[in-house]
């Protein structure tokens, strides 16, 4: 839960490169604390701001691990903090708390707010991208997905466009065909046309879906 927090609140600064590199460097952090694998929760991102004073010093020391302080290195650490919180406040420490408040209609509502307020992000595409990275089942393509698609369809007209449905289709066909699952496409879409604008340094070494986290 701690890296999907990362990676969807950072997703919303001006360059996505900034969530990539903030989720490796926070892996790093904690690889140097004797984390192997790192599976931390709310909590425990929480955990990591209590130790170094702060979300201005997390910023330097963990979401830019080793890394010149510098606001064009900006990373967003009070919104992870603020987020990290208010999910820990509604009881979601782990992707599975967050799955599973979807059975209640009221209480995923009020998280989902709690979430966009947090976050700073002006519409739902930011929470889908959450619930994405959670691996909430059920969560359809977003409107990035469905640009990808019609860019690699060949469609120039927004009217034609295929609709959330037709493209999970397409998505999960896709996946199927390459021997992934239709999360993990989707994650490498958002990524991908996220990217567009400033191209990320992807490490070399990927890690494992943030669906484990």
């Amino acid at each position: 839960m701690a890296l999907c927090i990362i990676d969807a609140v950072q997703s919303t600064a001006a360059q996505y490169d900034k969530s990539v590199l903030t989720v490796d460097r926070y892996r790093a952090y904690r690889h140097a604390q004797g984390v192997e694998d790192v599976v931390d929760g709310a909590r425990d991102l929480l955990r990591t701001f209590e130790q170094v004073g702060g979300s201005l010093v997390w910023s330097g020391k963990v979401g830019r691990y080793k890394m010149p302080y510098g606001d064009a290195n900006a990373v967003r650490a009070m919104a992870i903090q603020d987020a990290a919180e208010r999910m820990h406040a509604f009881g979601v420490d782990t992707v599975e708390d967050l799955r599973a408040a979807a059975h209640d209609t009221e209480h995923h509502r009020a998280i989902r707010d709690a979430w966009l307020s947090a976050s700073s992000a002006t519409d739902e595409i930011n929470w889908a991208y959450l619930l994405m990275l959670a691996g909430a089942p059920g969560v359809l393509p977003g409107s990035l997905t469905t640009w990808f698609v019609a860019d690699a369809l060949g469609i120039a007209h927004a009217s034609d466009v295929p609709g959330p449905r037709s493209v999970d289709a397409l998505v999960t066909a896709a996946a199927d065909a390459v021997g992934t699952t239709a999360v993990e496409l989707e994650h490498a879409v958002w990524r991908w046309e996220l990217n567009r604008v400033s191209p990320a340094s992807a490490p070399y070494a990927m890690s494992a879906p943030l669906t484990v986290a």
